[in-house]
């Protein structure tokens, strides 16, 4: 079953220790958004996104191949598991030689609660 979704951001430093984080409070979501107004420092910030019973939140760690950053293709749920396709993608924003797998924040149009992500890549 394919899933709406929306890239919400890519980091470049740890959100979570794990693989996958799903999203399903706003306590879970202020957490999230303090580790990342940390890691920004004095700067600018990204507004807090609000969770709601409709939708999820997805961080998801990819791991680089030849690229510094991942396009996402498709998001689906197979047999309960978060299934995210993913090409490898060269970031202008982000240096070419930083190979520090992102930690990507998804926002999926409705409410799952998959047991397991698989990551699936292809190229460009």
């Amino acid at each position: 079953m394919n899933l709406e979704f929306e890239d919400v951001y890519h980091h470049n430093f740890s959100l979570t220790p794990k693989k996958f984080l799903i999203i399903d409070s706003q306590k879970q979501m202020n957490a999230v958004y303090e580790a990342i107004r940390k890691n920004y420092g004095g700067q600018r910030s990204p507004p807090i996104p609000h969770v709601n019973d409709d939708e999820s939140y997805v961080i998801f760690k990819p791991i680089l191949k030849n690229s510094n950053d991942v396009n996402i293709k498709r998001v689906y749920l197979q047999n309960n598991i978060l299934m995210i396709d993913v090409e490898d993608f060269d970031n202008p924003q982000i240096a070419k030689t930083i190979r520090t797998a992102p930690n990507v924040l998804i926002k999926i149009l409705q409410k799952i609660t998959p047991k397991k992500i698989d990551i699936k890549y292809s190229k460009q």
